[in-house]
């Protein structure tokens, strides 16, 4: 059994973002099935060589299931290095040769940032616009199933008309974690810091508790430009950290609780962070704000804890955590985990492209 993986960027061996660990992931747990995966990743000189071979073995009568493929943050005209067109037929063109030999095409569409946090640039802005416009009028003419991470989400995509959507299961990673008796309960951000991802309010609160600390865990760029912000409510309970890899292992592995937890804002309403679904992986309850998607999330599977988006709630929250609680938690984040594997993922993705369209 074949199928053929596309993604328009080339995959680190060592990922540290969602959007290089989850092409990873999905391309073993489809190995690990039995299926034999053709891949058309990389640069575009790369990808042109990958499908001309993949070209080659279909006129031969070799057999393919159907395409998954994964859009990235950036428009697929737009993944070159220099950012400029230089493959404007490539990828969409394999697509309707693709289409034109009865193969089905799923593609997943991470996210609609670009919507709601549009670039500082006015011209720069109105140029990504029209080529993130031009990957949806293309979606809609051949792909035959959009993968998005969440229902809600298709209501904010412009111009959107494929006939057959789907939520995906997460994909989560199952990690064996020890329930902790520490003294102290240790709360864990990791990612970016500043803009959407404000983390003031977190840190006042934890800074005032005599019960919780938080280690924040971001690029060390990153926090340079940022910890001026902050620098006014940092104390001892709270510990900046830049690690990455297997170091984040660790971290997990000495906290209690993963913070998830931002302002409100119209695209956290159908957004969901991978660091959820990464922090479920490790059996790590998760607090989140209740007014976004991953706080409903966290409610309606009993995996963390909720407040309102304010001092006094968050707070009362910290105040009221206990170890005993905790570990409560951890062994029904262990079902919810069961449930959102990679491999739930792909059987998906399997059947929605073989048995429903």
């Amino acid at each position: 059994m074949r199928i053929i993986f596309h993604i328009p960027e080339r995959l680190s061996s060592e990922p540290s973002r969602a959007s290089q660990i989850r092409p990873l992931k999905i391309i073993h747990e489809f190995e690990k099935m039995g299926y034999k995966v053709d891949l058309v990743v990389g640069t575009g000189h790369e990808r042109k060589k990958c499908i001309n071979r993949i070209k080659k073995n279909i006129l031969l009568g070799v057999k393919y299931l159907f395409v998954y493929s994964e859009a990235t943050n950036t428009p697929t005209l737009l993944t070159e290095d220099s950012h400029w067109p230089l493959y404007p037929f490539l990828d969409f063109s394999f697509f309707h040769f693709c289409k034109k030999n009865s193969i089905k095409i799923g593609l997943f569409y991470r996210d609609v940032y670009w919507v709601f946090y549009p670039n500082k640039s006015y011209f720069k802005q109105k140029i990504l616009w029209l080529f993130y416009h031009y990957d949806i009028v293309k979606y809609n003419t051949l792909i035959d199933v959009l993968f998005l991470p969440s229902l809600e989400m298709k209501l904010h995509i412009p111009n959107l008309s494929v006939k057959c959507i789907e939520a995906l299961p997460s994909g989560v990673t199952l990690k064996h974690v020890l329930q902790t008796n520490s003294s102290y309960i240790r709360l864990l951000f990791i990612g970016a810091v500043g803009g959407l991802y404000d983390l003031r309010l977190l840190i006042e609160a934890v800074a005032h508790s005599q019960k919780v600390k938080l280690v924040v865990c971001c690029n060390k760029d990153n926090w340079e430009r940022e910890k001026a912000n902050y620098a006014d409510i940092l104390n001892e309970n709270i510990e900046i950290v830049h690690k990455k890899g297997e170091d984040i292992v660790d971290l997990y592995r000495n906290t209690d609780i993963a913070c998830v937890f931002f302002r409100d804002c119209e695209y956290l309403d159908f957004a969901v962070p991978y660091k959820l679904y990464e922090s479920i992986g490790y059996s790590c309850p998760v607090l989140a704000n209740i007014n976004t998607l991953t706080g409903k999330y966290v409610e309606d599977n009993k995996v963390g804890y909720t407040c309102e988006y304010n001092i006094d709630s968050l707070k009362m929250t910290l105040d009221n955590l206990s170890i005993e609680h905790i570990n409560e938690l951890r062994s029904n984040i262990q079902k919810v985990a069961c449930e959102n594997t990679w491999e739930k993922r792909c059987c998906k993705i399997i059947d929605v492209l073989t048995n429903r369209v």
